[in-house]
């Protein structure tokens, strides 16, 4: 007597999400293992964090044989592109921002983006389940400005020139949110625009724009000079 025991299939997948990416490495070229070039630029360009690889063995259990990996749906998502190998390796490139409230975009938040695999073993029993990227976002980079005025006189610039909007870009009704007086920038400046701010010798207006005035006042200084923050 021969007996057979026929058991159903237990394959089963579980998430991925081991695999980050930087929004501030997008820039517009393809090179290195990026599957697309970005849209725009981020912060800093010259990093290759756009693009990141990971792989999916070990992700499955229950399966018999071999595993062959697939991935069910577009390999274009909303973000980025995915390239994903029958041996379960797979590469994400970051091609664009990803589009968050303006609250969002702080450098601290993480978003993601998803796609669906399938994953089948030697016997073609099959399971699916996804691949999660993490996008960390990118940050604005201010630079401290500087010029110079005779006691007395007024001077004037705009204090974005030298500044970096990121991947995000610098919002579009005015990047500048608060201006206060003093080095302390520790925590953010919040108010302030198009008023009066006193400093030590004088005093300065700017507003969202990034347009800054300042006013120095007559025979404030001693001596052959002084810095005003």
């Amino acid at each position: 007597t021969i007996t057979i025991d026929v058991h159903n299939s237990s394959i089963q997948a579980v998430s991925d999400s081991d695999v980050t990416v930087y929004e501030k490495a997008l820039d517009l070229n393809q090179d290195g293992q990026d599957l697309a070039p970005g849209t725009v630029t981020g912060s800093l360009p010259g990093n290759t964090g756009e693009t990141a690889s990971g792989t999916l063995v070990g992700s499955v259990s229950g399966a018999v044989g071999a595993i062959t990996y697939t991935l069910v749906g577009s390999a274009t998502g909303t973000y980025g592109q995915i390239l994903l190998n029958p041996d379960g390796s797979y590469t994400y490139t970051l091609t664009s921002p990803p589009s968050t409230t303006p609250q969002a975009n702080d450098g601290a938040n993480t978003l993601s983006e998803t796609f669906t695999y399938q994953a089948t073993d030697a016997l073609g029993n099959s399971t699916t389940s996804t691949i999660v990227v993490n996008i960390v976002d990118d940050l604005p980079t201010a630079h401290a400005d500087e010029t110079s005025v005779a006691e007395g006189g007024t001077v004037s610039g705009n204090v974005l020139w030298n500044d970096v909007g990121g991947a995000d870009g610098l919002a579009a009704g005015g990047a500048v949110v608060g201006v206060r007086a003093g080095s302390d920038t520790s925590t953010s400046a919040v108010g302030g625009l198009n008023t009066q701010i006193n400093g030590t010798y004088g005093y300065l207006t700017l507003d969202a724009n990034g347009n800054a005035v300042y006013h120095s006042n007559p025979n404030a200084v001693s001596g052959p000079g002084a810095t005003d923050v």
